[in-house]
């Protein structure tokens, strides 16, 4: 083989190799990078804190029976990091312990939770206990504000830590407008308080019994 079929058969091969490797080197950028990419993606990010949730607080002291509650949270914006906040105490004490004697209806609290942080929000909701009265409107008897934290620790799982204040209704009179006046002191501060919330999902339905046959003529 003369050299000069060489050289090209070498210059070839050279060119070969040359992009081999460019092709290589390109593929383990991509691969790497989307290694990258997916480690580094924080596992709270595809987490929303929107939805409907449910609190079960076992009981204590004098208290015999567990306390419900039951939440719902609606985005406000498209990021999802303010929410408007709704709760309920489905089974709880209007008269906080006989704090109240004369309540015995107690509204839902309803508020406005914000991020914080990847995965943490802080917030506040209010609401109001009653006494019933027959052809009137409720007689308010305190004002209930709770203030907390919130930390999604898995999609359907957060931990919270929150204050109680209670007010009386003395503490809303200039102007009147449903909100402890600023700088009142409560009647009553509550906490820190701690627990566990779950997300309610879909569940499967219940399988009814097949219809009992007929009787036989």
């Amino acid at each position: 083989m003369s050299t000069k079929r060489k050289n090209k058969r070498n210059i070839a091969l050279l060119a070969i190799i040359m992009l081999t490797a460019l092709l290589l080197t390109a593929s383990l950028s991509v691969i790497t990078e989307s290694s990258w990419a997916q480690d580094s993606e924080e596992p709270w990010s595809g987490w929303p804190l929107a939805g409907s949730w449910i609190t079960w607080v076992p009981p204590e002291g004098p208290v015999t029976e567990p306390l419900i509650v039951q939440e719902t949270l609606t985005p406000l914006d498209p990021a999802g990091d303010r929410l408007a906040y709704r709760q309920q105490y489905t089974n709880g004490d209007p008269t906080f312990l006989s704090i109240y004697p004369e309540a015995d209806n107690m509204s839902h609290l309803i508020g406005e939770a914000v991020k914080t942080g990847r995965n943490t929000y802080e917030y506040t909701i209010i609401g109001y206990g009653f006494k019933n009265q027959p052809a009137d409107r409720g007689q308010l008897k305190y004002i209930i504000v709770t203030n907390g934290t919130m930390t999604l620790i898995n999609r359907n799982t957060r931990e919270n830590t929150l204050y109680l204040s209670l007010y009386g209704p003395d503490k809303d009179v200039n102007p009147v407008d449903g909100l402890p006046d600023e700088g009142a002191e409560p009647d009553l501060c509550l906490g820190p308080f701690g627990g566990v919330t779950k997300r309610v999902q879909l569940m499967p339905p219940c399988v009814p019994p097949p219809p009992p046959e007929p009787a036989p003529e």
